[in-house]
């Protein structure tokens, strides 16, 4: 057996957890993502928003707690960790949306950002939570059905926005 061998196989039958690292690195770099835009349209804060803000790090920071829960499971029936990933992204989206909805409500935005692009993104921010949440009790029915969900974020989000987009 070539030197090294032992070390290869260790690592090629660890593909669940490397797969659970790489999901739980785009969901944050997603979180990132979203975070960012929020903020560059955030002109001023507050105490309370820096609150908020620091709520957003802490359930991001423990995502990949759950998504190692997940990665670790060996039943396919076993719920506990689907459910656990999906109440853990509900509550991280339910942060990152609070911060938007409190930046948009106490005027702290750039004067820039209009009455329909407020809408717009409030619209958006409201479908990651909801879709998450309705993903908890779903996870009960399996992984597919959970990611299923999930993956229907993007596209629903992008219908239900142009619904609330005026017609130019």
């Amino acid at each position: 057996m070539p030197a090294g061998s032992s070390s290869l196989a260790a690592v090629s039958g660890r593909g669940q957890a490397v797969l659970t690292f790489v999901v739980s690195f785009l969901v944050i770099g997603q979180f990132w993502t979203a975070h960012h835009r929020t903020f560059g349209l955030i002109h001023r804060q507050d105490q309370t928003l820096l609150w908020l803000n620091l709520l957003v790090l802490l359930t991001v920071a423990f995502l990949p707690f759950p998504a190692a829960v997940l990665g670790a499971r060996t039943q396919p029936t076993d719920a506990f960790p689907v459910v656990f990933f999906a109440a853990s992204m509900t509550v991280t989206s339910c942060a990152l949306t609070a911060v938007w909805l409190y930046a948009a409500r106490r005027g702290l935005l750039r004067p820039s950002v209009g009455p329909l692009q407020i809408r717009m993104i409030t619209v958006r921010a409201a479908i990651t939570p909801a879709v998450f949440a309705l993903s908890v009790p779903a996870a009960l029915l399996g992984l597919p059905v959970a990611v299923a969900l999930w993956m229907g974020v993007l596209p629903l989000s992008r219908v239900l926005v142009t619904r609330v987009m005026p017609a130019e």
